[in-house]
């Protein structure tokens, strides 16, 4: 019985020192916190890219270790992660979040740091994009729109207009049973250029209008509905869409410069066009244009020194250059506009032309109310649940009830 009461407390006299001794390795030897981590949602090329850089920033400043982090479902993660007092330092995304989170406490403004000279090396529509109440909340990273991307081993020469393009769209599905004339994410933003195009719009900042159910909006949809969704895929999503170009099975896809590292990855031949002319109504399409910004949050762990790597990022023409010539990002920094490598790519040119002629993202924290029942109103009018008069009708009854305007 001696023995025994001995064993038990040797034992647990050893299970004790494993204990603290495990304690003393992860007090002393866990990988600490970097410095500055930002999370931003990217396809592997971009990611890859930014890595490169992220490394060349700690060349500079050994002080200062970045980590960057690629989340999925960005939205869903940060509006769990900020009001809980953590998350990033850093975060990216479009712009039109900036209304929302501001007024939420979610970001912090960098007035402080943010000279006048630092605005001036940015162009103009892009500063705009990180201003929200007379305070700057970011610094801009790229400009981003749709436009139409086509199979040069499939289409010869782009189309100049939608009649021309839905000849050759026509032409292709019955010449290729099974195919598609045009792969298209089906969501808000990927359609806004056609109602746009005819005078119509979902939300305006100016006023806090909703236009969702006015006649222009919904004839620019129903005019989407009446040219394209025959011959694209009732598998709208955007996996979906992407793989049915990627595959060659259509010959045109409508996308942003975001998905061309996939494209370049498969070794594709292709082209990008401006999105084609409605010469019905001899209007251009005008896409929704997005600036994608990097916040500061406002759980952020040293702001200095988060600030130091976003100014280091933003600025960095060498990084810029790259994203425009590899990945097909249009530039905002005034320098990198001015490349000659740049002035001269096609793609890159004809998505600076592109943004031109779109419609800057709202960012009022209202347009969060919209994006959802607009996209529901899309999928109830392409499956044909709905008319675009009924579907659009419910949907601006539904905005106006989350904004309390009815």
């Amino acid at each position: 019985m001696v023995i025994s009461k001995k064993i038990k407390i040797l034992a647990a006299i050893i299970v004790i020192a494993i204990v603290a001794s495990a304690g003393v390795y992860f007090l002393f030897f866990t990988k600490p916190r970097a410095d500055v981590i930002i999370w931003a949602a990217v396809l592997p090329s971009e990611e890859e890219l930014t890595l490169e850089f992220i490394e060349k920033f700690h060349e500079q400043y050994p002080n200062i270790t970045v980590e960057l982090v690629n989340v999925a479902d960005l939205r869903t993660r940060l509006l769990a992660a900020i009001p809980a007092g953590k998350g990033p330092d850093l975060f990216m995304w479009a712009h039109d979040w900036t209304g929302e989170f501001a007024e939420a406490g979610y970001i912090v403004p960098l007035d402080e740091y943010v000279t006048q000279d630092l605005k001036d090396e940015f162009i103009d529509v892009a500063m705009d994009a990180c201003t929200y109440n007379n305070s700057v909340y970011a610094l801009p990273i790229a400009a981003e729109t749709v436009a139409l991307i086509y199979n040069k081993d499939i289409v010869a020469e782009p189309p100049q207009n939608v009649s021309q393009l839905e000849n050759m769209m026509k032409n292709y599905v019955i010449q290729h049973p099974g195919n598609f004339g045009i792969a298209c994410q089906l969501d808000p933003y990927f359609v806004s250029a056609w109602p746009h195009g005819y005078g119509g719009y979902y939300f305006r900042d100016e006023d806090k209008s909703v236009g969702v159910n006015n006649t222009e909006t919904v004839e620019g949809i129903e005019f989407f509905m009446e040219h394209f969704k025959p011959y694209m895929s009732t598998d709208t999503s955007r996996e979906a869409q992407v793989a049915i170009f990627v595959e060659g099975k259509a010959p045109f896809l409508i996308d942003g410069p975001w998905g061309l590292g996939t494209l370049r990855d498969k070794n594709m031949s292709f082209g990008v066009t401006l999105l084609p002319k409605i010469d019905e109504i001899d209007a251009w399409p005008k896409p929704y244009t997005g600036i994608k910004v990097i916040w500061m949050s406002s759980n952020v762990y040293d702001k200095k020194k988060a600030f130091t790597f976003l100014k280091w990022l933003t600025t960095n023409t060498e990084y810029i250059k790259r994203r425009a010539l590899e990945l097909g990002f249009i530039p905002v920094l005034k320098d990198v506009l001015q490349d000659a490598d740049v002035k001269a790519d096609e793609v890159v040119s004809t998505y600076a032309e592109q943004v031109e002629l779109g419609i800057a993202m709202p960012k009022s924290k209202e347009m969060m109310k919209v994006w959802g029942p607009v996209g529901d109103a899309l999928n109830d009018i392409f499956l044909g649940v709905k008319t675009a008069d009924e579907a659009l009708d419910e949907a601006q009854q539904k905005i106006l009830e989350a904004l309390g305007k009815t």
